[in-house]
């Protein structure tokens, strides 16, 4: 009976301890979060200003919007600074990872960054979010409220979140190209639809009006009922529940046809960003970086066409249930967010290994995780540098592709906002070390600065004579 008992009682002893190793190998591979990248699309904003002559019937609606044309509404805001609210639950308060205040732990440096699209309602977008993220009372003591500075380049400038500018010769092409063809032929394929709504409208917007191309002006239109029901607007009279789907189902397969067709066109939609988040991620893996004093969270906003080409380029699809799709893809919510979380673990060997995990949410749906195509949930580092690395060298980076080689003059005032607040120490260094080479750029300052200094002494030159042949002149 004894023997039994201590024989059971061993067993126990021996089960606990091979929970307990168990327990500790699962901890050991635990993983730890170290940096943090979101992508936001901006909030629900008011339609464009071709709307007014594009749809004239809808002038009521248009008039309703307190903002001015393309600018972010009142719900945009609050579609934004619910994400921030999101953010502070899930880094905040659940994982511990940021901290309460925006200014650190400890107070020794600003914890997040804050870059926006040049656009107007990009750059509110981002300080909705803040609002959320940092509410009322957490700002330092004696201001309850705590203000974010937010990051953004002049619209002639932006190259990371769109290369419009230096491409547009490329991109109006391929637009024509594609309005020609197969954006005609679903125009035609539409034709009962369009009518309909151009009745309601009281133009036929879709028919080359002059105002702007059929198919930007069905984007336009199909944009304006949808963000007159995000307002809670009436629907303009005439115009049904099934007709603004089906424009948002023929606006949105256009879209996704006309920006990303081929790996060339999502490398020059999408500009400079992709090489911007890998430097971000890389960074946060560096293992001489300052946790102390180094960004924890980057905070980027822009528009959908940055988030749809990202997501086809590292293997991914945007689908959220009740929306059109169109090749497996599905629009994006206003304010839909795209998360990019950091991890590092210690392998078998003791050497810390780097993945990321990803995740999607919106104001009007759940946090949903993300798996790449072709890489497993925790996509190591090194997988996905891979993914953005040969893409852009199978199809060439956007300047290739748009042919935009910039003189020193051209660039010598663009304010460069794309480094990390974490990396402005090293920029003066960098600077100075290469205000010494003699590169072409160097070669042509100097060149310059020689010319003018010549054309100044020749002109004091002058001068001097002139003075001198006043100075003798008789007097009559």
């Amino acid at each position: 009976m004894v023997l039994t008992r201590l024989g059971a009682l061993l067993c126990g002893v021996i089960a606990i301890l091979a929970h307990a190793s168990i327990l500790v190998r699962a901890s050991s591979h635990d993983s730890e979060l170290v940096l943090l990248v979101s992508l936001s699309r901006h909030g629900s904003r008011a339609p464009n200003p071709t709307a007014i002559k594009l749809c004239p019937n809808n002038y009521r609606n248009l008039k309703s919007y307190h903002v001015p044309p393309e600018q972010l509404t009142e719900r945009g805001m609050q579609q934004l600074e619910t994400t921030g609210r999101h953010i502070r639950q899930i880094y905040v308060d659940q994982k511990k990872f940021l901290t309460p205040s925006f200014n650190g732990e400890d107070h020794k440096a600003f914890e997040a960054y804050f870059r926006a699209d040049a656009a107007n309602r990009c750059g509110q977008s981002a300080i909705s979010l803040g609002y959320g993220l940092y509410p009322d009372g957490t700002g330092p003591l004696g201001y309850a409220k705590q203000p974010i500075p937010v990051y953004m380049q002049l619209a002639e400038n932006e190259r990371d979140f769109t290369a419009n500018g230096p491409c547009w010769g490329v991109m109006n092409h391929d637009l024509v190209e594609y309005s020609q063809n197969q954006g005609k032929t679903l125009i035609e394929e539409h034709a009962q639809l369009l009518s309909q709504v151009g009745e309601v409208c009281g133009t036929s917007f879709y028919d080359n009006s002059g105002v702007e191309n059929p198919v930007l002006a069905i984007k336009d239109v199909a944009d304006m009922f949808l963000f007159d029901r995000d307002e809670g607007l009436p629907m303009t009279p005439g115009l049904t529940p099934t007709m603004v789907d089906n424009m948002a189902q023929l606006s949105f397969q256009q879209l996704i046809e006309r920006l990303y067709s081929t790996p060339q066109q999502r490398t020059v939609t999408i500009g400079g960003f992709p090489l911007l988040l890998l430097r971000n991620l890389n960074e946060g893996a560096n293992p001489n970086r300052d946790p102390e004093k180094a960004t924890k969270y980057y905070s980027y906003h822009g528009h959908r066409e940055l988030l749809h080409g990202l997501g086809f380029m590292i293997g991914m699809k945007f689908h959220f249930d009740g929306l059109p799709s169109f090749n497996g893809s599905t629009p994006l919510h206003p304010g839909t967010t795209l998360f990019f979380e950091l991890h590092r673990r210690k392998d078998d060997d003791g050497q810390l290994q780097h993945f990321l995990r990803l995740f999607v949410w919106s104001p009007q749906s759940q946090r949903q995780a993300i798996t790449l195509e072709n890489c497993e949930t925790d996509c190591p580092l090194e997988t996905f540098n891979s993914f953005i690395q040969n893409h852009l060298a199978a199809t060439g980076q956007w300047q290739q592709l748009c042919n935009y080689h910039p003189t020193l003059e051209m660039e010598a005032f663009r304010f460069d906002t794309v480094r990390a607040p974490a990396l402005r120490s090293i920029q003066h260094e960098t600077t100075s070390a290469s205000s010494y080479s003699t590169s072409p750029s160097t070669l042509v300052w100097l060149l310059h600065s020689s010319i003018c200094a010549m054309l100044g002494a020749a002109a004091v030159v002058l001068v001097q004579r002139i003075r001198r042949r006043w100075s003798y002149q008789p007097i009559e």
